[in-house]
C-alpha cells in the first residue's frame, strides 16, 4: 500500500499533467483510488474550485432571496455554474465508465437477512404509500434489482458517449427545475427567509457531487412527472426552450451517480468505523443529505423497493450521527424530514417494515413556538394606530379609526390563541398532532406483526400490549379532539368577524398560521379516521367514519388552492378519499389533486388513479354483498 506523504509531493502523473493536488504519491492518487481507476493520463473533470469561476462560488447565497430571482439567474449565473459543475466536452468514456461503485459493496450483511422479494409499488407518492410487501428481498435479488444494475431500453447499461452527449444542457434544465420549484414544493416554508432547503442544502451541491446528483435525480423524476401529466405545458414552459425530456439513460446515471458515493459512506467497513474515530461533519452531513433527497425522488417515482433501501440506510446514519449533531440544525432539518417520510408511510395501505423513532418529534424542543414566521410575538406589531390621541387630533373620523383597529387587534389576538403553538415551518405540522400521527402508524405497523407471527403465546402477549396501546390514543385522542373542536369553533368565529372588516386589515402572515391550523386539525381527524378503518377494523360505512371524511374535506375547502398551504393537503385528501364513499366528496378529492399536480412532489395523477381504482374496487364489493 502507498504511503501517504505530504500534498504534492512526487504526484502522480495525471495530478502532475492537470496541476491538480495528490494526495498519494504512488502508485495511485486519492481520485483514481475512489474509483479503482488505474493512474493513466485521462482528460480531467474540472471542479468549482479549478475553474475558478466567481459566479459559481456566489450562487448559493444569490438564491436565497425571492423565488422571482430563479428565472432571472438561469441564462445567467446558473448556466455558468452548470458549465462549473459539468463540463461535458472534458467527460471521456473511460471517466463514466468507471464512476458507479459496485453497489453490492455498499450493502455488507445484508444476504443474511431473509426478505421475501414480491413486487410492490409506491402508491401514495406524497405519503409515501406502500402496496404490498415492501421487503428487500435476498442479497442478490436486492442487488440485481437496484438503480446500480439497471439497464437502458436497449438493454445494456447507460455508456458514456450517451450520458457526456446530452449532460451539459439537460443537467443544466434540471438545476432549473430545482432552483425555481422544488424549494418551495418540499418545504412548508412560503417564503425563501429561513428556508432551510436553501439556508442549508443548496450550498452542498457546491462541494458534494453525490448531493448534486440526487438533486439533480430529483428534480428529473419531477420533470417527468409533470411532462406526463400535461405534455403540451411542459413543451411551451421549458426554461432553455427545449421540447423533450432528458432520456432515461441520465436519470440512471444521476440515480447511479449518488448511490455509488453515497452508500458506501453510510455503511462503511467495520474495520473502518473502528478505527476512524469521530465522524466528519461535513462529509456526514453531504452522505446524509444526499440520502434525503434520493428518497424524495424515490417517493416521486413512486419506486417503495428503493425508498425502503435509502431509509434504513439513512436511518443507520442518524443513529450513529445522533449523539454528535444533535444540536445542528443542518442535522435537525434532516431528521424532521426523515422522520416526516417515515411516519406517512407508516399510515399509507401496504405493509411497512422498517422501525424508527419519532424522528419529527424527537429532536423538537419542548416549550417554544416553532412558528416564528407564521405568527407575531407581539400582536399589536402587525397593524399601529396612524392617529395618535396624544396628538390633539380628537375628530370622529380618527376616533372610529383608532377604534377598529383596537377591534382587529382584539381578534387577532384571539385567533392567535386558537392556533397551534407548536407549527414546525419545515413540516407545517404540529409537534402533538405529530406524536398522535406517529403513534397510530406504529400501531398499524404492530398489527400487521402480530398477525403475521406464527407463536400464539407471542401473539397472546403482543396483542394485550396492542390493545392497551390503542386504549391510550384513543384517550389521547378524544382529549386532543375535544379541546380542538371548541377551539376551532372560537377560530372560525373570529375569521369571519376579520373578514367583515376592510382589506387593509387583512394580514398574510396570519392566514397562514389560519390555513396551517385546519390543516392540523384536519390531520388530527384522520388519526382518528385510520384507528378506527385500519387498526380497529371498524366498517368504513360505520356513520362516524363518513362523518370524519366530511369533516377533513370540509377543513380542505376551507384553505384556498393558492395558499402554500394547499400543497400539504394531499394526506388528507388522500386519506378521505379511501375511506369516503359519497361522489360529490369523490369528485371534490379530484379536483384539488389536478390543481396541485404540478406544485407539489406528488405525482397526483397517478393519485387519482389509486383512489379511483380503490372506489371501483369498493363498488364491486357493495354489488358482491348484495347479490349475496
Amino acid at each position: 500500500m502507498a504511503q501517504r506523504r505530504a500534498r504534492n509531493n512526487n504526484p502522480c502523473q495525471p495530478c502532475k499533467v492537470a496541476k491538480r493536488r495528490c494526495d498519494l504519491a504512488i502508485p495511485r492518487c486519492a481520485r483514481c483510488t475512489r474509483q479503482d481507476l488505474d493512474c493513466q493520463v485521462t482528460k480531467i473533470r474540472s471542479s468549482p474550485q479549478d475553474i475558478g469561476d466567481p459566479s459559481s462560488a456566489s450562487i448559493a447565497s444569490d438564491l436565497g432571496s425571492t423565488s422571482d430571482r430563479y428565472g432571472d439567474q438561469i441564462n445567467a449565473g446558473l448556466v455558468d455554474m452548470m458549465d462549473t459543475f459539468f463540463p461535458a466536452e472534458q467527460i471521456t468514456d473511460n471517466d463514466y465508465s468507471a464512476l458507479p461503485v459496485p453497489l453490492a459493496s455498499a450493502f455488507r450483511g445484508w444476504n443474511s437477512m431473509e426478505r421475501t422479494n414480491e413486487p410492490n409499488e409506491l402508491q401514495d407518492a406524497s405519503c409515501c404509500s406502500v402496496d404490498g410487501n415492501p421487503s428487500l428481498g435476498s442479497f442478490d435479488q436486492m442487488h440485481s434489482s437496484l438503480p446500480g444494475s439497471r439497464s437502458t431500453q436497449d438493454g445494456g447499461p447507460p455508456t458514456a458517449a450517451a450520458a457526456a452527449g446530452q449532460n451539459k444542457d439537460e443537467r443544466r434544465l434540471l438545476w432549473n427545475v430545482y432552483t425555481s420549484q422544488l424549494v418551495h414544493s418540499i418545504t412548508a416554508h412560503q417564503s425563501d427567509i429561513a428556508n432551510p432547503l436553501i439556508d442549508y442544502l443548496l450550498p452542498r451541491a457546491l462541494e458534494s457531487s453525490s448531493f448534486r446528483s440526487a438533486i439533480l435525480y430529483l428534480a428529473f423524476v419531477m420533470r417527468s412527472n409533470q411532462s406526463r401529466t400535461n405534455p403540451s405545458q411542459h413543451n411551451t414552459q421549458t426554461p432553455l426552450g427545449q421540447s423533450d425530456l432528458p432520456e432515461s439513460s441520465l436519470g440512471a446515471h444521476l440515480e447511479n451517480e449518488a448511490l455509488s458515493e453515497a452508500l458506501p459512506k453510510a455503511n462503511p467497513p467495520l474495520s473502518n468505523s473502528r478505527s476512524r474515530g469521530p465522524p466528519n461533519a461535513n462529509t456526514s452531513l453531504n452522505t446524509l443529505a444526499t440520502l434525503v433527497i434520493l428518497c424524495t425522488a424515490y417517493v416521486a417515482s413512486g419506486n417503495s423497493q428503493s425508498l425502503l433501501v435509502c431509509l434504513e440506510q439513512a436511518f443507520l446514519l442518524t443513529k450513529m450521527l445522533s449523539n454528535d449533531f444533535c444540536s445542528n440544525e443542518e442535522f435537525v432539518f434532516l431528521v424532521h424530514y426523515l422522520g416526516y417520510i417515515h411516519t406517512i408511510a407508516m399510515l399509507s395501505p401496504g405493509e411497512y417494515g422498517l422501525n424508527a423513532p419519532d424522528f419529527l418529534t424527537i429532536f423538537s424542543k419542548p416549550g417554544i413556538n416553532h412558528q416564528g414566521d407564521l405568527l407575531k410575538s407581539d400582536p399589536n406589531a402587525t397593524f399601529t394606530p396612524k392617529v395618535s390621541l396624544a396628538s390633539g387630533d380628537f375628530n370622529a373620523d380618527a376616533r372610529s379609526q383608532r377604534l377598529e383597529r383596537l377591534a382587529v387587534e382584539k381578534i387577532q389576538q384571539e385567533i392567535q390563541t386558537s392556533c397551534f403553538g407548536d407549527i414546525t415551518p419545515t413540516t407545517g405540522i404540529s409537534n402533538s398532532v405529530a406524536n398522535l400521527l406517529y403513534h397510530v402508524g406504529r400501531l398499524s405497523c404492530l398489527k400487521v406483526a402480530i398477525f403475521s407471527s406464527q407463536s400464539a403465546n407471542e401473539n397472546q402477549w403482543f396483542w394485550g400490549a396492542f390493545e392497551a396501546d390503542v386504549e391510550g390514543l384513543e384517550l389521547r385522542l378524544g382529549q386532543m379532539l375535544r379541546h380542538r373542536d371548541s377551539q376551532s369553533r372560537i377560530l372560525e368565529t373570529f375569521v369571519q368577524k376579520l373578514e367583515l372588516l376592510s382589506d387593509e386589515h387583512k394580514d398574510s402572515q396570519l392566514q397562514q398560521a389560519i390555513d396551517k391550523t385546519r390543516y392540523n386539525d384536519a390531520l388530527v381527524l384522520c388519526v382518528r379516521v385510520i384507528l378506527l378503518a385500519k387498526v380497529q377494523n371498524i366498517n368504513t360505512r360505520d356513520i362516524r367514519i363518513p362523518a370524519l371524511t366530511q369533516r377533513i374535506l370540509s377543513l380542505c375547502s376551507l384553505i384556498e388552492n393558492k395558499s402554500h398551504t394547499a400543497g400539504l393537503l394531499v394526506f388528507p385528501l388522500y386519506t378521505a378519499g379511501l375511506y369516503t364513499n359519497d361522489p360529490d366528496s369523490r369528485s371534490f378529492i379530484k379536483q384539488r389533486l389536478k390543481l396541485l399536480s404540478g406544485r407539489i412532489v406528488t405525482d397526483t395523477e397517478k393519485l387519482s388513479q389509486i383512489l379511483e381504482t380503490s372506489w371501483q374496487n369498493a363498488s364491486d364489493e357493495s354489488a358482491y354483498d348484495q347479490d349475496v
